[in-house]
């Protein structure tokens, strides 16, 4: 791992760059996003999938032919690199599940682009929805689908998902980290949580791990996507277990492949605990 020199604590209202010290409590729960969205309710009429001919022909047209171009761009312009898409090549074209680490805003793309011909849904919270107009509209096509904030709403939230995953047989992707860590070079433990999705519908998980490296022309940090094996549901194992393997073998599979892989260290990371030990 390259370490970094002169680090300095970050503030509050300060842009990340190298050298940048981020000081941390809560792995599952802290938040460095700095978007100052609120988490409101989900709207009463909102509908995760609209049916009809004329609406699947704009979300074609949107999704394929403007927002996946655009974003392929972007991506390349970037700097995003791809390790063993082959591997989840044939998989996707029956439906699966990825799962990736949290560490920029453009995740979830990068992800989408990696295979044209298929649609990828993204699963999040519903902060997007206070976003302008304009961006709430672009997002609905790019496949956004937001968590429910009430019970009453999971029924057509699941209902979507069985849709994608069994009927459409497209892909989702999730971020079990749940919040964005800019730049970190290590995969937290996660909640098994949204694993219910691919044991419930008997899909295969793709752990899929954004690792850094160093630019060639300045010290900023670049993204190397790597798509890992995919991780199947166990026939002798029930709904519950399995939702339980998955995790346990995705978050083993993540951690392994970012230990090895993730040498750039654009950004670092300090527990508070180990900052208070330090000092005393």
């Amino acid at each position: 791992m390259t370490r970094l020199k002169n680090s300095m604590a970050l503030r509050k209202d300060e842009k990340l760059k190298y050298g940048s010290t981020v000081y941390y409590s809560d792995p599952l729960n802290d938040d460095f996003e700095k978007t100052n969205l609120k988490r409101n309710p989900l709207p009463e009429n909102y509908v995760y999938l609209k049916h009809g001919f004329f609406q699947k022909i704009n979300d074609f047209i949107w999704y394929y032919c403007i927002c996946k171009p655009i974003l392929a761009i972007i991506m390349r312009l970037s700097g995003f690199k791809y390790r063993n898409r082959s591997k989840v090549k044939k998989l996707i074209k029956e439906g699966c599940y990825f799962y990736g680490n949290h560490t920029s805003y453009f995740d979830a793309f990068a992800i989408q682009v990696t295979y044209p011909r298929t649609k990828s849904y993204i699963i999040g919270y519903t902060d997007a929805l206070g976003l302008p107009a304009i961006i709430r509209f672009i997002l609905r096509h790019v496949g956004y689908l937001p968590l429910p904030t009430a019970l009453k709403d999971y029924k057509k939230f699941n209902d979507a998902l069985h849709e994608i995953s069994c009927v459409r047989k497209e892909n989702i992707i999730i971020f079990p980290e749940a919040h964005i860590w800019p730049f970190y070079t290590k995969i937290r433990d996660f909640s098994s949580v949204s694993f219910s999705y691919p044991a419930k519908y008997n899909k295969p998980v793709v752990p899929v791990v954004t690792c850094y490296r160093k630019s060639k022309l300045s010290k900023k940090a670049k993204a190397t996507i790597f798509y890992l094996d995919p991780i199947y549901p166990k026939i002798e194992l029930n709904e519950k277990e399995n939702k339980q393997y998955l995790h346990d073998e995705c978050l083993k599979a993540m951690k392994k492949c970012a230990e090895e892989n993730s040498k750039y260290e654009y950004v670092h990371y300090v527990y508070k605990g180990e900052e208070n030990e330090v000092q005393n």
